[in-house]
């Protein structure tokens, strides 16, 4: 992992600022008279010497054409960075002038000769890194058609200003608050990586593929395009990407009634007066064009994915539509579309970018009011660090900057030695990265595997993450790891006890009968006294709580109906007896919540009350039941069912016959923990979509995996895709630690979809024979449903609702077979009931584990990069072990599995499946 913040940042940060990095000249340099350079001429138009009034030395040089220059030899006494200021006259063009700026040959970047008027001077600036020694400076016409006077070399360094880290809308999101939180944090200490995707070259992920065969690795940050009206498909591929933990932003390249794509962006134009005038037809038009937007991006306010929002780039150009009009238009057009998405539309998912072309002008900025991040882009053919560009965008205002659009890659060995610090690069799609003279393969690989350079594998959780410079967060209790084990019931402990509400009967939350909720108006809370329950079998809880109001279960696909969204989930150590109205401390924190149940591993220990704090529900009234139970133990008994319709329909928490009643009836040791993830209509490419956003942060530790009917309604022919996103889905719960299930997909007498599921039950077959014990058999449906047709509805697919409560009670009893009973007396080749802490005097991690019988000695590994990295293999064959941590970043959280070798053999398996996260100091 990479550092995300340095030890001089993070001492250099203040409440709500972090370091920025712009450039300044720091003494006075030498100046060059042009007419003295090397001049070369290429054009129709002869640049020559002539005699000017006002130039310096009374000459200048006349450039005519694209291509003609002048050049000069700069001898420096030292290498480093260089402020270059041309002094010129433009009488020419009141649009302005580009002029190429080289070095040595190697072209920099573009500088703006603004017009001046007749024998009328101005001044512009650009940074160069130049060598020690002699340095050719070029300055060659891009347009031409300026006089040059002189220039003028300044040395340069960096010096520490501040960043305004709040985010324009006071109203954010949890999420986007903590994805700008990253994003502050990151920026002077790395480079994110981007890549702008395209959709019509055989694959959605061409360009990501192109990158991974590269280097290994995937960028960060994807950057999608709502062009062509393509919102759902947008909206998929971020939720997709948003699930794999990584960074969405998205631009929209339209006409000017928000329809077509990049050609209507050029071509269509606006009556700017009409258009921005409210109550004229042109504006009733503009608005609804920009709604239509709007409503794409509040799919993902609901899914919970912050975006990245980048609308009308490029504006300084003036190609687009939008920046036809104007500065001043454009700047009007902005803020109407930043608050109607931000007041009218409630968008509080937005981070907005403003991106700029790579000669940046603070006459078009709309006001920092609107703004989260500055951009500008270039496409210049060299893989400098645009640190020219980058201090003309970091003097706009004090936001961050980044390269919202490039072309060649800058190096990011340059970027460090020159100051450019950039907070993203993002290339251009197809031909700039799959068939690049100098994007090519080794050179990506170069990029990709800098530690400059952030890549998706390398990003914290940047939607829970918690800034180094923030310090007005509430006090909470350090976060607990979830500790698994095998064979400890997680019983139910919280069945009746004393229960308090600020509003609502408490008892409806606790009692016997899930069909009954506790209900109130937030903000509310529903506390327990558990001073009753042995302080053995709370020493550390699984907390749940159910909402059984609505049939979307898991939040793929938001249909909320009376849920939380904003809750705490505090303890208190008072005596029991009394409702304690004070002493609460918080063990876990949710903002934004977009699911239907939830659970949350607690470490109880010196606590007797449990309290759920809801301060906040999607229509302000909340339903729900909670449920503690003990995983003093471990976490044995916890399950997560994924799938669709049927799974939602047969998963659910039923008065006397759950899953978890079946279960408590075979063996009453056991009462499980279970979530319904079940979700009507999708397939197996939805789940893998989803999968790994659904298992972030969830204490279960069996999931089951069960779709297919919708994949085989139908299409007899699709197996092999289908094979493929199961194993995804299979290997995404092993990475995250926890144990697959897979059950068969059920049979039915609907044609459509009886005939094909044997095709489709084939594939998961085939998972069994090569996974073996990694996956748990679920129920074989296929011949459940074979052999009793009478349970199936008529539909002929979905099973009635005696059909539904026998499949709860098979799940049962298969689980009880397959995964309990073979857990009472089987011997443990490996460590359980990890317990951690930490020295601060001597920056130790301490491990302590139950004994493993016969054990010779123990291994410590930490999963690193991808990658399980072993730290140690020469741990006697004790119960406790120090060690000091290697390569961890203090601040982040890593995944540790302790091994042991019994017989000669390391049971790696068992000890990455019972791993601890730990959290370094």
């Amino acid at each position: 992992m990479k550092r995300f913040i340095s030890a001089a940042l993070i001492a250099a940060m203040a409440a709500g600022t972090v370091s920025q990095f712009p450039l300044q000249a720091t003494a006075a340099g030498n100046s060059y008279e042009l007419e003295n350079g090397t001049i070369y001429d290429a054009g129709e138009n002869t640049t020559k010497v002539l005699s000017l009034t006002g130039a310096s030395g009374g000459k200048v040089i006349d450039l005519k054409d694209a291509g003609d220059s002048v050049t000069i030899s700069a001898n420096m006494a030292s290498a480093g960075m260089y402020k270059l200021t041309l002094r010129y006259s433009q009488p020419f063009d009141e649009g302005g002038k580009y002029q190429n700026i080289l070095i040595n040959g190697e072209n920099i970047g573009q500088i703006q000769c603004a017009y001046t008027g007749q024998n009328k001077f101005a001044e512009v600036s650009t940074l160069a890194y130049l060598d020690k020694g002699a340095n050719k400076i070029t300055i060659q016409g891009s347009w031409g058609w300026t006089y040059l006077d002189k220039l003028t070399i300044d040395k340069s360094e960096v010096s520490v200003g501040n960043i305004n880290t709040s985010l324009s809308n006071p109203n954010a999101s949890a999420q986007a608050k903590s994805l700008y939180s990253f994003l502050c944090d990151t920026y002077g200490d790395h480079i994110i990586s981007g890549q702008q995707e395209s959709t019509w070259m055989g694959s959605e992920d061409y360009e990501m593929n192109i990158i991974k065969n590269a280097s290994g690795k995937y960028p960060a940050l994807r950057g999608l395009d709502y062009m062509g009206d393509d919102f759902s498909g947008c909206n998929r591929r971020a939720k997709a990407w948003y699930a794999k933990g990584g960074i969405v932003t998205i631009c929209w390249h339209c006409g000017s009634d928000f329809s077509g794509s990049h050609s209507e962006a050029l071509a269509t134009d606006l009556d700017w007066n009409k258009a921005l005038t409210p109550g004229t037809n042109e504006y009733n038009k503009l608005i609804a064009g920009m709604d239509k937007g709007a409503k794409a991006l509040l799919e993902l306010k609901q899914a919970g994915i912050p975006v990245i929002w980048r609308p009308f780039h490029e504006f300084d150009g003036k190609w687009f539509w939008w920046g036809k009009g104007g500065a001043d238009n454009f700047k009007k057009l902005w803020r109407i579309m930043y608050d109607r998405y931000t007041n009218v539309w409630g968008l509080d998912n937005l981070i907005w970018n403003l991106g700029y072309c790579g000669d940046v002008n603070s006459g078009w900025y709309p006001g920092d009011e609107y703004v989260d991040i500055v951009g500008a882009d270039t496409y210049v053919d060299n893989t400098n660090s645009l640190v020219g560009i980058y201090q003309k965008a970091a003097q706009v205002t004090n936001k961050a900057v980044c390269l919202h659009e490039n072309g060649p890659i800058p190096d990011p060995d340059k970027l460090t030695a020159e100051g450019a610090k950039w907070l993203w690069f993002m290339t251009w799609h197809t031909s700039f990265i799959d068939s690049h003279a100098i994007n090519t393969a080794s050179y990506v690989k170069h990029v990709y595997t800098s530690d400059y350079v952030l890549t998706l594998d390398e990003l914290p959780d940047v939607y829970h993450y918690t800034s180094a410079g923030n310090n007005d967060t509430p006090q909470e209790l350090p976060a607990v790891s979830v500790k698994y084990s095998s064979g400890h019931p997680n019983n139910i402990i919280s069945r009746n006890v004393p229960a308090y509400a600020s509003a609502g009967r408490a008892s409806d939350g606790n009692d016997n009968y899930y069909y009954t909720e506790w209900s109130a108006n937030a903000p509310a809370y529903l506390a327990y006294d558990l001073s009753s329950v042995p302080s053995s079998d709370r020493k550390q809880v699984l907390a749940a709580w159910y909402n059984t109001g609505t049939f979307d279960n898991i939040g793929y696909y938001v249909n909320k109906s009376n849920e939380p969204v904003n809750y705490t989930i505090e303890l208190n150590s008072a005596p029991g007896g009394s409702y304690p109205a004070d002493g609460w401390v918080t063990a876990a924190t949710v903002n934004d919540n977009h699911y239907s149940s939830r659970q949350h591993y607690i470490d109880m220990q010196g606590y007797n009350w449990i309290r759920l704090n809801v301060k906040k529900s999607d229509n302000g009234l909340v339903k729900l039941n909670f449920d503690v139970h003990n995983a003093s133990e471990g976490v044995s008994d916890s399950w997560l069912f994924l799938g669709d319709s049927i799974t939602a329909g047969s998963m659910v928490n039923c008065y006397g016959t759950s899953f978890a009643e079946f279960m408590n009836r075979i063996d009453p040791k056991y009462y499980p923990v279970q979530q319904n993830g079940g979700i009507g209509g999708t397939l197996s490419s939805d789940g893998k979509n989803a999968i790994d956003s659904w298992l972030r942060d969830n204490s279960a530790k069996y999931v089951s995996i069960a779709y297919g009917t919708n994949d085989a309604w139908g299409n007899p022919n699709n197996t092999q895709r289908y094979y493929e996103n199961v194993k995804y889905m299979v290997d995404a719960v092993i990475a995250a630690g926890k144990t697959p299930v897979l059950p068969k997909i059920p049979y039915a007498t609907n044609k459509d979809v009886g005939s094909n599921t044997g095709y489709y039950n084939a594939m998961i077959d085939k998972l069994y024979q090569e996974y073996g014990s990694k996956i748990v058999h679920g129920p074989d449906f296929d011949k459940f449903f074979r052999e009793h047709t009478e349970y199936l509805s008529s539909d002929g697919v979905h099973p009635s609702s005696d059909g539904y409560e026998a499949m709860r009670k098979l799940w049962a009893e298969t689980m009880y077979a397959n995964v309990h009973s073979g857990n009472q007396n089987s011997e443990k080749t490996y460590p359980d009931n990890i317990r951690v802490s930490y020295s601060s005097q001597y920056h130790q991690i301490r491990f302590t584990w139950n004994a493993v019988k016969n054990a010779q000695n123990y291994g410590i590994a930490v999963y690193l990069a991808g990658k399980w990295r072993i730290q140690t293999q020469s741990i006697p064959s004790s119960t406790m072990s120090y060690t000091t941590p290697k390569n961890l970043t203090p601040g982040m959280t890593y995944r540790v599995a302790i091994a042991a070798k019994v017989g000669g053999k390391w049971d790696t398996a068992g000890a990455i499946k019972n791993y601890v996260r730990v959290t370094v100091k």
